[in-house]
C-alpha cells in the first residue's frame, strides 16, 4: 500500500501560523470593543439633546397634535444654549409647532426653563408643571 498523503497531519509550522493569525483577529476585535466602549463613554452631550424628548412627553400629550404653541424660555435665542434648547424642544413636540411666545397672539405656551422662573413678571400663569424645567402656560389675564 502506498501512502497518498491524504492521512498525512498538517506541519506545525502551519498550524502556528493560523492559530496566531486566529489569536492576533481576537485581540485586535477585543481592543477595537474596547476604544469604541471608551468613545461611547467620552461621548459629550452638553445640551443634553438626547433627554428631550423624555422631557417633553407628558407634556406633548397635552398639546394637540396638529396645532401650535408659543415658546418661552429664560434661554435667549441668541445663545447657542437657547437655540439647542427651542429646537430640541422643537423637534421632541413634533408635529406640533413651536413659535416664540412674543410672535403669537394667544393659545399654549411651552415654558423651557434652565432655572426657576418669575412667572408673573413674563406675564403668564402656569397652567401645569411638568417637572425638569417643563412647564404649560397660558398669558395672564389683563
Amino acid at each position: 500500500m502506498t501512502d497518498t498523503g491524504a492521512s498525512k497531519k498538517p506541519p506545525i509550522a502551519a498550524l502556528a501560523t493560523v492559530g496566531a493569525a486566529i489569536g492576533l483577529c481576537l485581540l485586535v476585535n477585543l481592543d477595537l470593543f474596547r476604544l469604541s466602549a471608551e468613545a461611547r463613554a467620552n461621548a459629550r452631550d452638553p445640551y443634553l439633546v438626547a433627554m428631550q424628548d423624555e422631557r417633553f412627553r407628558d407634556l406633548a400629550s397635552a398639546l394637540p397634535a396638529g396645532g401650535g404653541a408659543g415658546y418661552v424660555s429664560d434661554l435667549g435665542l441668541d445663545s447657542t444654549a437657547g437655540q439647542a434648547a427651542y429646537f430640541t424642544a422643537q423637534y421632541a413636540l413634533a408635529p406640533r409647532l413651536l413659535a416664540p411666545a412674543e410672535k403669537t397672539g394667544g393659545g399654549p405656551v411651552v415654558g423651557n426653563f434652565a432655572r426657576p422662573p418669575d412667572l408673573a413678571a413674563m406675564g403668564f400663569e402656569l397652567v401645569r408643571d411638568y417637572g425638569n424645567g417643563v412647564m404649560l402656560l397660558r398669558r395672564k389675564a389683563r
